[in-house]
């Protein structure tokens, strides 16, 4: 994660839009990525993270744009650039100011694994429709964010002492065997298959797929009163160690109770010290592609509410 960052205003280049926009986009595997279209024509992936930390962009492809350097940013010693320009058929919106003045950090392709990387603090303050039923990706004007006609979920945010919200990472409950659990909410939660989950899911080992994450003892917790449920003990590979991985049922959030789910285990420090430094409380895990695949999805930043529907029916416009 990036240091963090007070609030600020959104700048009039990062301004919403009056109407809803279709954001270019691809689903693969459960995981989301923006497809904008630079004004040469080149299509660039950027990979969206609501629990990301910085927005990023590959050197390669800095250089192959072209794009001017920018002031360094917060004092740091890393190299930064001016947000693309694109093409005004395929927008995505620019960067707020919260990361970097709104500019990108260059970094090298393999720390990204894509043209760009959207963390949360490029999706602040917006209203976000992730449609993972018909693999669409909307933007909404604040003043028309739509409710799906269902109970909004609240969502917590850590705040400064001035109010401002630091990292614009939200915090969600939802319900495994009947304990409610607080989570990041975490649209780039991936999992790399390790050798068991890769003939699991038959695809090949190091295969990328989203997924949710859960601290170790509540994932001890789970598998010891619930041996029906399946554990794949090499199920997600990092940095040289097979974490396992194991298949919730159900998992309830909102008004809603969808499954199978599949976490993936991490060292209760990773949530319940490092990541609680950057929410409002301490969490248990966070829910990613695997649980959000079932849904339709809209993340109301400005009033910290989320609300899911199974249903894909379009929104009213």
């Amino acid at each position: 994660m990036a240091a963090m960052a007070t609030g600020q205003s959104i700048t009039a280049e990062a301004a919403e839009p009056e109407a809803i926009e279709i954001v270019p986009a691809e689903f693969i595997r459960d995981r989301v990525f923006a497809t904008p279209t630079t004004a040469d024509g080149t299509v660039l992936r950027f990979f969206t993270d609501t629990g990301g930390g910085w927005n990023a962009i590959a050197e390669d492809v800095a250089a192959r744009l072209g794009l001017e350097r920018a002031d360094k940013a917060n004092g740091s010693e890393q190299r930064f650039v001016e947000f693309p320009r694109f093409d005004g058929g395929e927008p995505i919106p620019r960067s707020p100011r919260y990361y970097a003045d709104g500019n990108l950090v260059v970094v090298a392709r393999s720390e990204i694994g894509a043209d760009g990387f959207l963390g949360g603090r490029w999706h602040a303050d917006r209203v976000w429709e992730f449609d993972y039923l018909a693999r669409r990706l909307k933007l909404h004007p604040p003043s028309r964010a739509p409710t799906l006609g269902v109970a909004g979920v609240p969502l917590g945010f850590q705040t400064n002492s001035a109010g401002d919200r630091t990292m614009h990472f939200a915090r969600i409950e939802v319900s495994v065997a009947g304990e409610s659990h607080d989570m990041l909410l975490d649209t780039g939660a991936t999992a790399h298959l390790a050798d068991d989950a890769g003939r699991r899911f038959g695809l090949g080992t190091g295969t990328e797929i989203g997924t949710s994450f859960v601290a170790k003892s509540l994932f001890e917790e789970w598998a010891k009163s619930n041996p029906g449920w399946t554990v794949l003990e090499r199920g997600d590979r990092i940095q040289g160690h097979a974490f396992p991985m194991i298949e919730v049922p159900r998992l309830t959030i909102g008004e809603h109770t969808v499954g199978p789910v599949w976490f993936v285990q991490r060292p209760d420090a990773s949530f319940r010290e490092y990541m609680a430094q950057m929410m409002d409380m301490p969490i248990d895990g966070a829910i990613g592609g695997s649980a959000l695949k079932y849904f339709r999805v809209v993340i109301d930043y400005a009033n910290a509410t989320a609300y899911f529907t199974t249903s894909g029916t379009e929104t009213a416009q």
